[in-house]
């Protein structure tokens, strides 16, 4: 009976409510987290402060891995032990601290840069993924400035070829003209030779009487 009253078992240890284990773990958590930020960000925040889903004047946010995200659909208040045993399980895997975004003066966001890892001194797995972001925005942006290009070649050449087949007609053309007026020639040729022909012939037929000499 004495047992039953003081929480003490059978095997004489006095157990543990699963409401005190709850909370044990729940502050486990929330001082991992709390460490983490500051080691990420140099962010100095209470544990009994950090929430899943802070405001933006915080100072930090979570980024998190799509298999990760349902450990953050309640607030820590309202979780569990697997939960909060699972949170400091992928803490700087797939869960990670970082500074909220703000908007660029093009309108777009980008992430203030936190800190490298101080173990490894890598960046991290969020940093990285931003970095690999940045680089295939650049290369979209070099593909369509070279599709662009290339378009512009294409459309260049086309123009040529046009061009290319005009002089090619026009040529044909100026060919056909000069072989047609090179055909009249030889034909006006050969019709002044066959006139003086006849014109010779009629004089040699009908030779034109020579005027007398004056003073015979």
């Amino acid at each position: 009976m004495l047992s039953s009253l003081f929480g003490i078992s059978s095997l004489g240890v006095m157990s543990v409510p699963s409401n005190d284990k709850r909370r044990d773990t729940r502050n486990e958590c929330r001082k991992a987290l709390a460490d983490h930020i500051h080691e990420r960000l140099g962010l100095e925040v209470s544990p009994d402060k950090i929430r899943l889903h802070p405001s933006r004047d915080s100072g930090y946010e979570w980024s998190v891995a799509d298999s990760q995200q349902y450990l953050f659909e309640k607030e820590l208040s309202n979780g569990n032990i697997g939960i909060y045993r699972s949170l400091m399980e992928e803490l700087g895997h797939s869960i990670e601290a970082i500074r909220p975004q703000i908007a660029g003066s093009n309108g777009d966001q980008r992430m203030i840069p936190i800190r490298q890892n101080p173990e490894t001194g890598s960046d991290s797995f969020t940093a990285t993924i931003e970095r690999l972001k940045s680089s295939n925005q650049k290369f979209a942006l070099e593909l369509n400035q070279a599709r662009a290009e290339l378009q512009r070649l294409s459309q260049q050449k086309e123009e040529w070829d046009s061009k290319t087949r005009n002089l090619q007609e026009q040529l044909v053309s100026s060919q056909s003209r000069a072989d047609r007026l090179e055909r009249e020639l030889f034909k006006a040729k050969g019709d002044i030779a066959g006139a003086i022909d006849i014109l010779q012939n009629q004089q040699s037929e009908n030779p034109t009487p020579r005027k007398r000499m004056r003073n015979m």
